[in-house]
């Protein structure tokens, strides 16, 4: 049975409304007799956590620890085993490759569960294989100002009309005494315009709509540093367009997550990339690859094409790309993830592969 959401918020601005009631369903994991909680937890809090890996701009770096695994659907078929995406925002024309991971037996084996909770509560969600195909993790360290900015996972490669997703939430080494010792998942309420601290406990489920803006803050600055807080993690299992009518998003999706989460083992780039005018940005996924194990596999690629030649490439394999969507009467184009910068043309290539299947 779904909890109260009332007695999870721990601020002081009153009642739910009834946009959160609607759009945020808890329950505790304990309850969930299909479920096996002691495999479950075991599987996501003994994940190798990924410290300092390359933030966005190349040279900025998430200090929680992150992960995330899922590399095909829940049926197993549909696998990536590699992943690329632009090496930062400010050199798209160099791609990194990703290692994908499985999802872990626990939490592979809980996804029904979690799968038939979410259509009972947003009868609008999007039910595949793709749902709860990968997920992302993520663990602040104690008494840490570790945060995550406010945002919305609502991008076209999540499943509509209602994207939705389900969280997981676990503090290892125990509870803290008080809600405010703790990292602080807020949602914002948009009915009266208020950010909710939505206090998620030890071995909760939470399954919400993705659209819903949401960030995580540090505990309260008086409290930090004084061995009240603990060790918090939290997964969120994605529920992502299917390959059959979005193979494009698909493949996008898994690649975004892999590139800021994942294993990085090559660098590719234009044979008139100045390598010296990125040492930084290949330092530091050198360094990850050390804390990731595949430091000994990295690699440099420098392809025969220049850079222009190569955005002709990519431009033309976008052409062919197109003319198999049109021949593919179940798959519509994604016009919005395919003029984004970050669209490498390995991915694209990979997409024209899947289709020509």
């Amino acid at each position: 049975m779904a909890q109260n959401i009332e007695n999870y918020l721990s601020d002081s601005l009153g009642a739910p409304s009834q946009y959160i009631t609607d759009n945020v369903i808890i329950y505790d994991l304990n309850d969930l007799s299909s479920c096996c909680v002691e495999d479950l937890q075991e599987s996501i809090c003994s994940l190798n956590f990924i410290h300092n890996h390359v933030g966005g701009h190349g040279t900025n770096s998430p200090r929680r620890g992150v992960y995330v695994f899922g590399n095909s659907l829940t049926d197993n078929t549909s696998q990536i085993d590699r992943t690329h995406w632009t090496a930062s925002m400010n050199a798209s024309h160099i791609s990194v490759t990703t290692k994908t991971t499985p999802m872990p037996n626990g939490v592979k084996t809980a996804v029904p569960t979690f799968v038939d909770l979410t259509a009972k509560h947003f009868p609008d969600a999007t039910i595949t294989t793709a749902t709860y195909c990968l997920g992302v993790a993520n663990c602040y360290s104690a008494d840490s100002d570790h945060t995550i900015c406010a945002h919305t996972d609502a991008q076209t490669w999540y499943a509509g009309p209602t994207p939705v997703f389900a969280s997981i939430t676990y503090y290892p080494d125990g509870e803290p005494e008080k809600p405010e010792y703790c990292h602080r998942f807020q949602i914002l309420d948009e009915e009266k315009k208020s950010w909710r601290f939505l206090h998620l406990r030890h071995n909760t489920l939470c399954i919400m709509r993705s659209d819903i803006y949401h960030r995580v803050i540090p505990p309260i600055a008086k409290y930090r540093n004084k061995n009240f807080g603990r060790r918090r993690i939290n997964v969120t299992l994605r529920n992502l367009v299917h390959p059959s009518t979005n193979p494009l998003g698909y493949y996008q999706a898994v690649s975004n997550h892999f590139r800021y989460y994942g294993k990085p083992v090559s660098i590719t780039m234009p044979n008139d990339c100045v390598v010296e005018d990125h040492l930084d940005l290949f330092l530091n996924y050198l360094k990850v690859a050390l804390k990731t194990n595949t430091y000994n596999e990295f690699t440099f690629i420098k392809r025969k094409i220049d850079s222009t030649a190569q955005k002709e490439e990519h431009k033309l394999l976008k052409k062919q790309l197109k003319e198999l969507y049109n021949n593919d009467p179940e798959s519509a184009i994604d016009f919005e993830l395919m003029s984004k910068p970050n669209l490498v043309w390995q991915t694209t290539n990979a997409v024209i592969k899947y289709l020509s299947k």
